[in-house]
C-alpha cells in the first residue's frame, strides 16, 4: 500500500474508510445462525470479507474510470488506473454490507 499523494489509497482515505468498517464490525456483535453471539467481524468472514471489499473497490473504480474517461484509458497513468478512491470504497462497502445483512448478519 502506497502512502505517496495519489498513490494506491488516494492519500488514505479509502484505506480509513476500510479500516473505521472493520473496527465497527470488530466492535460489534451479532448472533449467527445457531442463535450463538459472535464478533461482527467473524460473521463477515474476516480475511473473506476484506477481499470481497477490495474486489467490490476495483469494479467500483472500473466503472468509475469507464464512466468519466470513456474508452480514453490510454491517457490515464498507472497511479489513476490503480487508485481505489474513498467514493470506490464506499460504494464497496455498502455492497457488501448490504450482501451480510441480507444474509441475516449485521
Amino acid at each position: 500500500m502506497s502512502d505517496r499523494p495519489g498513490g494506491f489509497w488516494n492519500r488514505h482515505a479509502a484505506y480509513e474508510e476500510l479500516v473505521s468498517a472493520c473496527t465497527t464490525l470488530c466492535q460489534g456483535e451479532a448472533l449467527d445462525s445457531n442463535g450463538q453471539l459472535r464478533r461482527s467481524i467473524d460473521l463477515a468472514g474476516n480475511g473473506r470479507f476484506v477481499r470481497n471489499v477490495i474486489e467490490a473497490a476495483e469494479e467500483e473504480r472500473e466503472y468509475r474510470l469507464s464512466e468519466s474517461h470513456g474508452r480514453n484509458l490510454q491517457d490515464l497513468d498507472e497511479a489513476q488506473l490503480m487508485r481505489i478512491e474513498l467514493s470506490d470504497m464506499q460504494n464497496a462497502l455498502k455492497q457488501v454490507l448490504g450482501m451480510l445483512s441480507t444474509n441475516g448478519r449485521k
